[in-house]
């Protein structure tokens, strides 16, 4: 709910890939988003239980995980990659739904932008999904030019 987190996230990412680099080919910024999203600020099951904004919260969460993975990635391939030639990425889940008729296909099609599509559109992409936009209007986070 902080975007001043990112930051903190790319100091403490940079401090792994400092002492730990040598190690580890394979990095991953974060596991597993969606879960921890829609656990943690919408159901409230997960750490740290919140589900008092499910409206909002979520899709300010997202949207600064999103903005410090981004932001670690950066940060390895200009100062570490090369030196350790290592990778680094992302974790994603999500649910998966087929439709079982004509009828359900946007449905499914929107099921799945809603989950997948929430974090690797951003990444491969620049922006969330449309149909999120539309769906979701101004509280979903906007990524400014220099983010995209």
């Amino acid at each position: 709910l902080n975007e001043a987190l990112v930051d903190e996230f790319v100091a403490y990412a940079e401090t792994c890939f400092k002492h730990f680099g040598d190690l580890v080919q394979w990095w991953f910024t974060f596991n597993e988003p969606h879960s921890t999203v829609t656990g943690g600020y919408i159901d409230g099951r997960d750490a740290p239980a919140r589900s008092e904004h499910p409206d909002t919260e979520p899709y300010i969460v997202a949207h600064t995980i999103l903005l410090a993975h981004a932001k670690a990635v950066a940060s390895y391939r200009q100062k570490y990659q090369k030196a350790q030639q290592g990778q680094i990425g992302i974790v994603l889940d999500s649910v998966w739904v087929v439709p079982t008729s004509k009828k359900d296909e946007a449905a499914a099609q929107r099921t799945l932008e809603f989950n997948l599509g929430w974090f690797a559109d951003p990444v491969v992409m620049g922006d969330y999904p449309v149909s999120m936009r539309k769906a979701v209007g101004s509280r979903l986070p906007v990524f400014t030019a220099t983010q995209k």
